[in-house]
């Protein structure tokens, strides 16, 4: 991940590395001065640096074996939703799934785009307007319920849509360096943890 973002902005990796472990403090000083939750999404530079350390660093490599492995347990077509920077798709494209992937219309999901274009896959793309009505064999939504304000409302739809959700509620942490996890959610009068992120409906 820290090759395609250096690609993408022509900075060293060195350099990266140091902006990724950083970039969280600075959303918290976007967060603060904004005017409106969706501008904040659209216009922030910096998740594209977070999301990466995020999902390089701290997910790290024995996440995605579980997931890929998960993925191809269940195949089939996936919805990827909040996807950010796009590493979920894209995993789950090289594991053999069809991927619908969205996430607000803004500086992330341009370099998701880049993203895509770069490892040869082609998910259906949506933006923040997207309904769910129609049928997944999973839904991702990591890290992604806990900035709603009414997350409830989602994962009636998933709950509706799809029997495997790949959600991580335990994870989510709710202090100063987070302002942006504005709702606590709860899975279990819809979902049964099955394995790690893994949910299957009730």
């Amino acid at each position: 991940m820290y090759n395609d973002l250096s690609e993408y902005t022509g900075q060293s990796i060195d350099k990266l590395q140091e902006m990724c472990k950083a970039a969280a403090y600075g959303l918290l000083w976007e967060w603060a001065k904004k005017d409106n939750v969706l501008d904040f999404y659209r216009e922030t530079e910096l998740y594209i640096y977070d999301l990466t350390h995020y999902q390089h660093d701290i997910l790290g490599e024995e996440f995605y074996n579980w997931f890929n492995a998960m993925t191809v347990q269940i195949k089939g077509h996936g919805l990827d939703l909040g996807g950010g920077i796009g590493e979920y798709t894209i995993q789950a494209i090289k594991q053999g799934a069809t991927m619908d992937f969205i996430d607000v219309d803004g500086f992330t999901l341009k370099y998701a785009k880049w993203r895509f274009k770069k490892h040869n896959v082609e998910p259906n793309i949506f933006t923040e307007d997207f309904k769910i009505d129609k049928d997944y064999d999973f839904i991702v939504a990591m890290d992604v319920l806990e900035h709603l304000e009414n997350p409830e409302e989602r994962i009636k739809e998933f709950h509706k849509h799809t029997k495997y959700l790949f959600a991580n509620p335990e994870q989510v942490q709710y202090n100063i360096k987070y302002p942006q996890h504005i709702s606590r959610y709860d899975l279990t009068p819809y979902y049964s943890n099955l394995s790690g992120n893994l949910w299957v409906r009730k």
